[in-house]
C-alpha cells in the first residue's frame, strides 16, 4: 500500500502599497500584504518642544521644505556625495526626477527640468561613489514592474543608463525599486516583492560579482523585514546604519521610519561572503514621535552627519492643500524656539502636550489605554470524518486542535465508531483542526467562530493521497517563499513550515509500518536537462533535510530527481507561468511493509 504526497516548488508575486495613498508606478505593485503591526507605545523627550529648548538651549524643528511644496506627490529627496539634490515627484501621469538647488537646509528650488525624457517613469535615485542607481518603468502601466538602472552621467541626462543585471534571477513579474548603493558600488540594497519575502515587499541585497553583474537578491532578514511592507532603504554616508520605512513593526500609524545599525565591518564581511544578516543588521528601532505620525512617513534621507538635517516624505495634512499628498519634510537643529503654529506640522502640538502630560511619569513608556474587554464564550464544533473516496465513516481518526499561529495542540482526541468527534472552542479565536489516520493523507481546516454563533457542524474527508505546494523562487532550492499553493497554483494562508509539520506528523503516525518514503524532484522546462536534473535533486535534498529535522527517520527517506523528464499534462488554456508552477514539484510516495 502506498500514499502519494505532492510538494510543488514554485514562486509567486506579492506587492506593496502605502496605506493612505497608492504610490504611482514604478514605486509599488498592486496590493499590500495582510499583516498586524504592533502599536508604538514609547515616547522619548520631544526634542522639538519648548520644554526641550528651555533645558538645552536649542531644539529641533520639523516643517515642510520650502520652494518645492506642491499638490503633486513629492516622494523623496536625494543627495549625491558633493551635495547635489534631486527630487522624486509624481503627478497623475508621470513620475520623474528633478535636480534641485539648495538655498538653505529647509529651502530648495528647481527649474522644473527633468533629468530624463518623458517616455518613462523614473524615481528614487540613490548615489554611491560616482554612480546613480534608480528605478525605471514604462509609462501607462497599471502596476509596478520596475527595474533598477545605473549611470555615471546623471548631471546631464540618464536616458542611456544601463539596466542592472542579476545572475541567477529572472526579474519578470517582480517589482524592483527604491535602490541605494553601498560599499563603493559593490553592494545594492533595494525594495522588492522578491520570492523570499516574508509578506508584501521586503528589503533585499545583491552583491556585485567579478563579471560586473549582481548576485540574485537576498532577503536581509527579520531584524529589518516583517510580514508587512518594508520600503525606501537608505544607507547613511558613513555606512554606520540603514534607514527605511515599514508598516509592520511597532508603528505610530501607517508607514513609520526605522533605523537598523550596520555591523562595524559591514562591507568587508559582505565581500568575504558573510550572510548572517542578524549580525550584519541590528534589530530595527522606530524613530518615534514626532517624526512618525498617524499618517505615512517614507524615504528617509540625510546629506551628511554634520548639518543635522534629516529629510523624509509624509502624507500628513497640509493646511493650504485641499487634498492629502506626500511632501518633503525636514527636521533640523535651531537655536531659537518657534511655536508649532508657525510651521506646518500637525503633530507638534499633540507631541508637546504629550510631553507635558507625561513629565511626572516614566520618560520612556506611556501606559496604553485599557482595551475594551472582549468576552469570549465556549462553542461546540462537531462532525464526522469520512473516507474521501468511499464516504465510509472512519473511526479512530486523530483530531488535533491548535490555535493559529501554529502552536502546540490545544486538544487531541479520536473519532468514535461512527466517525464522530466533538470539541469545545473559544469564540473570536482562530483555530486549525487536523484529521489524521494511518493509511490516509490528512485533512485540515481553519476557522474563527463569532460570539453569536451556536454549535457548528464540520466534517472531514481523508484521501489516500494529497498535495502540498512549497513555493520556491525560480532556480532556488534553499529559500522557500513563505506560503504554499493550492491546486490551482494560488497562494494559500499556510506556510511551508506548517505544511511540512503536518507531513511529518502524518508519516510519524506509524513509522515502524513504513518500508520507505520515496521523494522525486521535478522542474519546469526552463534550462538544460543536466541543470534541471541537478536542481530537482537539490530540492529533494532540501525537503529530506526538513523532514529529518521534524524527526522523520532518515533511513526511510529515499530521493531521486526526474528533472523536466516527467512533465504533467498542460490544461486547456492554462497560463504558461501557472503550468510551470505546477511542474516544479516534489512527489512523495509512502510504501508500507
Amino acid at each position: 500500500m502506498k500514499i502519494a504526497i505532492f510538494i510543488f516548488l514554485s514562486f509567486a508575486v506579492s506587492s506593496c502599497m502605502i496605506h493612505h495613498s497608492k504610490l504611482i508606478v514604478p514605486d509599488c505593485p498592486i496590493d499590500t500584504a495582510f499583516c498586524t503591526p504592533e502599536p508604538y507605545l514609547k515616547v522619548a523627550s520631544d526634542d522639538t518642544s519648548k520644554a526641550y529648548f528651555e533645558r538645552n538651549g536649542y531644539c529641533f524643528r520639523i516643517e515642510t521644505v520650502k520652494g518645492i511644496l506642491t499638490e503633486a506627490n513629492e516622494y523623496a529627496i536625494s543627495f549625491d556625495k558633493i551635495g547635489n539634490a534631486f527630487l522624486t515627484r509624481a503627478n497623475s501621469i508621470t513620475h520623474s526626477v528633478l535636480p534641485l538647488n539648495r538655498v538653505a537646509v529647509n529651502n530648495f528650488q528647481t527649474s522644473g527640468k527633468e533629468i530624463a525624457d518623458t517616455n518613462t517613469n523614473i524615481g528614487f535615485p540613490g548615489f554611491d561613489d560616482n554612480l546613480i542607481v534608480f528605478a525605471k518603468s514604462p509609462l501607462g502601466m497599471d502596476f509596478g514592474e520596475s527595474r533598477i538602472y545605473t549611470s555615471s552621467n546623471y548631471n546631464n541626462n540618464i536616458n542611456n543608463a544601463e539596466i542592472i543585471q542579476f545572475d541567477g534571477f529572472v526579474p519578470d513579474g517582480h517589482w524592483l525599486s527604491q535602490p541605494c548603493g553601498a560599499c563603493n558600488g559593490e553592494v545594492l540594497i533595494f525594495a522588492s516583492n522578491h520570492d523570499t519575502s516574508y509578506g508584501g515587499t521586503d528589503i533585499v541585497m545583491s552583491v556585485k560579482k567579478s563579471n560586473g553583474n549582481f548576485s540574485a537578491p537576498i532577503n536581509i532578514g527579520r531584524n529589518v523585514n516583517s510580514d508587512c511592507d518594508e520600503l525606501t532603504p537608505f544607507i547613511d554616508p558613513k555606512g554606520n546604519f540603514m534607514l527605511f520605512a515599514s508598516n509592520g513593526r511597532d508603528n505610530v500609524g501607517g508607514y513609520d521610519l526605522f533605523l537598523s545599525n550596520l555591523s562595524p565591518d559591514f562591507c568587508s564581511e559582505i565581500k568575504a561572503g558573510k550572510r548572517n544578516f542578524d549580525d550584519l543588521f541590528s534589530k530595527a528601532i522606530n524613530l518615534g514621535k514626532p517624526i512618525n505620525t498617524i499618517h505615512d512617513e517614507i524615504a528617509p534621507m540625510i546629506y551628511s552627519n554634520k548639518d543635522s538635517a534629516f529629510y523624509y516624505s509624509s502624507n500628513q495634512n497640509i493646511r493650504e492643500f485641499k487634498k492629502q499628498v506626500f511632501n518633503i519634510w525636514v527636521k533640523y537643529k535651531v537655536s531659537d524656539y518657534t511655536a508649532p503654529d508657525a510651521f506646518y506640522h500637525e503633530e507638534a502640538e499633540i507631541s508637546e502636550a504629550l510631553t507635558k502630560d507625561t513629565a511626572m511619569k516614566s520618560p520612556d513608556i506611556i501606559e496604553p489605554p485599557k482595551p475594551e474587554i472582549l468576552v469570549k464564550k465556549e462553542i461546540i464544533v462537531k462532525g464526522r470524518v469520512f473516507d474521501a473516496h468511499t464516504n465510509i465513516m472512519l473511526d479512530s481518526v486523530m483530531m488535533v486542535l491548535r490555535k493559529v499561529p501554529y502552536k502546540q495542540p490545544e486538544q487531541l482526541l479520536f473519532t468514535d465508531k461512527s466517525g464522530a468527534y466533538s470539541m469545545k472552542l473559544l469564540t473570536e479565536t482562530e483555530y486549525e483542526i487536523t484529521a489524521q489516520k494511518y493509511g490516509y493523507y490528512f485533512d485540515t481546516k481553519r476557522l474563527i467562530i463569532g460570539n453569536n454563533d451556536e454549535v457548528k457542524e464540520m466534517n472531514f474527508y481523508l484521501p489516500q493521497s494529497g498535495a502540498i505546494r512549497v513555493n520556491f523562487p525560480l532556480d532556488e532550492y534553499l529559500n522557500p517563499y513563505k506560503y504554499t499553493l493550492d491546486s490551482n497554483g494560488n497562494q494559500t494562508s499556510r506556510t511551508w513550515h506548517e505544511e511540512l509539520d503536518l507531513v511529518a506528523e502524518n508519516i510519524l503516525l506509524a513509522p515502524d509500518k513504513i518500508d520507505k518514503v520515496i521523494l522525486v524532484g521535478h522542474t519546469d522546462d526552463i534550462g538544460t536537462d543536466e541543470y534541471n536534473m541537478q536542481l530537482g535533486r537539490r530540492r529533494v535534498e532540501f525537503i529530506i533535510e526538513q523532514l529529518v529535522k521534524r524527526k522523520v527517520p532518515r533511513n526511510i527517506l529515499v530521493g531521486r530527481s526526474a528533472g523536466e523528464r516527467e512533465q504533467l499534462e498542460r490544461r486547456a488554456n492554462e497560463n504558461i507561468d501557472t503550468y510551470r508552477k505546477r511542474l516544479r514539484r516534489v512527489m512523495i510516495d509512502k510504501f508500507y511493509k
